[in-house]
């Protein structure tokens, strides 16, 4: 009877828990319908972005320094880092919600007042006061607050884990872009010391037809000007080099000082991807940001847990047993044996509204986890839909400008032979070499242009991201 009234009193005991509010719920599906359309016209014959999706571009000089760059980014470590912290909690967690075994020892030398509560012979005396004890306890976790409160730690770990791959592919595509950009520019570098040239020789010949009279000196000002704005080009594209060089630098965690070691860059064969008609889930398992905030939202519901279970009562039971002497030479002695057992509980009847605004912070915090899951969820399906609509046009604008490259180099090399055989003169053959570099810049720019669209499109499809199942899967 005595123990059914100490159950009653901890079922009763417990703070009124209040009525939780209806929470927000996470989206669990998104569609791309409208969106499929754009990119069948682009005939892609892949599926999602693999892990290390920078080598199907088949270049030796970008997979080098990708791999360099998730080796030594600083942004890698302070994401490593953070695991390494959440790991930690989740250990801290779980030791605390487990059986707890301990060995306490001391030596205490000290005097005893002649007075005080130890009678003679010891009162007056200096002695040496002997204990070693073994400790028990543990927490029942009848109501599952310590079970939530690891499921909490767990998720924030599974959340690190996320960050850092989201970290790994930001700073994957950032090195492909600022080598593609590179690359644009350094071939932009040619081009215009070849258009140079051009104008440079034209500049020359106008030079002499004045000189012989056959001309006014209005053409040799025309040169002029253009010679000062292709020299003013020169010097932008040097400077954007030279800043591009700088920029992997710094991406693959180097001081400016190795810029100069890279080797040229080119811009490499384009490749496609292909997605499914129907994205219900395969959006958010591939993107590590989106699973980031999924965990997020676990550990929210099992905080929400926790919050809940702190109304209801604590029960713990410890023991001890051990010796205790005032002399450490008879501290073993049978008659010094020291025990205790029992169960202890804490009954949580009014906390002044502490749990009560715990519980209400943890469902406010579920509700925020909630509106920038699904914040993120509608924007990584817009990211998809304006990648694959950039693409599309993209492909459309390059395919009639390798058309229009053909045309003007056809027409170059018709003037080439006609300027050979001495039906016109240099100043038509210059004209159709000039016109075969501005052909070939468009084309330059929109290659380097599809080549960006297709790294926003392996971005918002999750930049090669593997769910932790998937990892496992693929290591049986």
């Amino acid at each position: 009877m005595r123990w059914c009234g100490i159950v009653v009193l901890l079922l009763t005991g417990c703070a009124h828990i209040p009525v939780s509010q209806e929470s927000s719920k996470p989206l669990t599906s998104v569609g791309l319908k409208s969106t499929v359309t754009h990119y069948s016209v682009l005939q892609g014959k892949g599926s999602w972005p693999r892990p290390q999706w920078w080598k199907d571009f088949d270049d030796s000089s970008l997979n080098s320094l990708e791999i360099e760059a998730l080796s030594t980014n600083p942004s890698l470590a302070e994401a490593v880092a953070r695991i390494r912290l959440a790991d930690a909690k989740v250990a801290y967690t779980a030791a605390a919600t487990g059986v707890n075994l301990s060995l306490d020892g001391s030596i205490t030398r000290q005097r005893l007042s002649e007075n005080g509560l130890i009678p003679p012979p010891f009162a007056g005396s200096t002695v040496n006061f002997g204990d070693l004890a073994a400790n028990y306890s543990q927490d029942f976790d009848f109501w599952g607050l310590n079970k939530a409160r690891l499921a909490a730690a767990q998720a924030n770990l599974y959340e690190a884990y996320a960050s850092a791959d989201e970290a790994r592919m930001l700073i994957a595509v950032s090195v492909a872009r600022t080598w593609f950009n590179l690359a644009k520019v350094e071939k932009d570098l040619s081009l215009e010391h070849s258009y140079l040239y051009l104008v440079k020789t034209e500049s020359q010949l106008d030079s002499a037809r004045e000189k012989a009279g056959l001309e006014s000196n209005l053409p040799v000002i025309d040169d002029k000007a253009r010679l000062e704005s292709v020299l003013t080009d020169l010097r932008r594209l040097e400077a954007l080099d030279e800043e591009g060089h700088y920029q992997l630098a710094a991406l693959i965690g180097k001081t400016p000082d190795v810029a100069l070691e890279f080797p040229p860059a080119r811009l490499p064969r384009i490749i496609s991807y292909g997605i499914p008609s129907q994205l219900p889930f395969d959006l958010l398992s591939r993107r590590a940001d989106i699973v980031e905030l999924r965990d997020r939202l676990e550990a929210s519901q099992s905080e929400i847990k926790a919050a809940k279970a702190a109304f209801y009562p604590n029960v713990n039971l410890s023991a001890m047993v051990g010796f205790q002497s005032i002399t450490l030479g008879s501290l073993f002695k049978s008659g010094n044996l020291a025990a205790s057992f029992g169960p202890a509980f804490h009954l949580p009847i009014f906390e002044g509204g502490v749990l009560r605004a715990g519980l209400s912070a943890s469902e406010a915090a579920y509700d925020e986890n909630v509106a920038q899951y699904n914040h993120a969820v509608i924007g990584a399906a817009k990211q998809v839909a304006q990648a694959l609509s950039g693409l599309n046009a993209e492909s459309s604008q390059l395919d009639h400008a390798k058309l229009a490259l053909i045309d003007a180099n056809e027409a170059e090399n018709l003037t080439r032979h006609r300027y050979e055989s001495g039906i016109t003169d240099l100043s038509a053959d210059l004209l159709g070499k000039e016109n075969q570099i501005l052909a070939m810049r468009t084309v330059n720019a929109l290659k380097a242009g599809n080549l960006l669209a297709r790294l926003d499109l392996i971005k918002a499809l999750g930049g090669g991201y593997v769910m932790p199942t998937e990892q496992a899967a693929r290591k049986k």
